[in-house]
């Protein structure tokens, strides 16, 4: 009888042992299929940054009639897109979200009436999402991007 009592009173130490098996499986195979989705999700952050950029300097243009300093990093002049520094800030947004990698910027440089600003997306580094002067914001090739671009082709 006192037999049956111990038996009766908890788990063997086999059973904790494949209970946590289980439970660190499914833990793997979790983590294993959110993957995608968090390059995905870090990708869409990148696109909404990009998206600043291009509504900060449209709405620089509205004011002056030129793209001044969109591809400046330190903070502007009253009434530029960089005033207090905007596109410094969502520069460092979106490299935190892809890597480190760097944010080109271009812009025509005594006019000032077109620029192009691209970056690595996370889940595709074949190619770039780039925003423009002319309203295009897209998925382009890596060869596609040079230097001297102020559209996105």
């Amino acid at each position: 009888m006192s037999f049956n009592m111990r038996k009766k009173r908890g788990f063997t130490l086999i059973e904790l042992l494949v209970v946590i098996a289980i439970i660190a499986l499914l833990t793997t195979i979790v983590l294993v299929a959110l993957g995608p989705t968090r390059r995905k999700a870090r990708d869409s952050a990148i696109k909404a940054s990009m998206e600043g950029i291009r509504t900060a300097a449209a709405l620089s243009h509205d004011d002056t009639g030129r793209y001044d300093a969109v591809c400046d990093d330190e903070a502007g002049v009253e009434g530029t897109l960089n005033s207090g520094g905007n596109f410094g800030r969502i520069k460092t947004a979106v490299m935190a979200q892809n890597g480190n990698r760097p944010v080109v910027c271009n812009e025509t440089a005594v006019v000032k009436d077109a620029y192009a600003v691209y970056s690595v997306l996370v889940s595709d580094s074949s190619g770039v999402f780039c925003v423009d002067s002319a309203g295009a914001a897209k998925r382009i090739a890596n060869t596609a991007t040079s230097a001297q671009m102020t559209v996105c082709p």
